[in-house]
């Protein structure tokens, strides 16, 4: 591998130029290909979600299920009282790349 690919911000420019033309499978595949490409894919997935499904979606099934016809803006709810630490870390994360 070139050596500029070593460079955090190098390659967060690359992920950050795949994702804005469209390209999410492309950068899930860096996100699977290195173990060096794997945190700036990831952030840059993360970071293009407009909703939290995809996060509520990582959790076990047990714990959520798909709401049809709901009129609000989500389609998934949460069954389940879960470990709110865990979510809430995930979502400062989140949260930390939309601000």
């Amino acid at each position: 591998m070139h050596h500029c690919l070593y460079i955090s911000e190098v390659l967060s420019m690359i992920m950050d130029i795949t994702i804005a033309k469209g390209n999410e499978k492309t950068v899930a595949a860096f996100a699977v290909a290195c173990t060096t490409f794997r945190e700036p894919a990831l952030n840059v997935l993360w970071r293009a979600q407009s909703t939290l499904g995809f996060l509520i979606k990582c959790m076990p099934s047990s714990l959520w299920e798909v709401v049809e016809n709901r009129p609000d803006d989500g389609d998934l709810r949460l069954v389940r009282t879960i470990i709110w630490l865990t979510i809430a870390r995930k979502l400062v994360t989140l949260l930390g790349f939309v601000s």
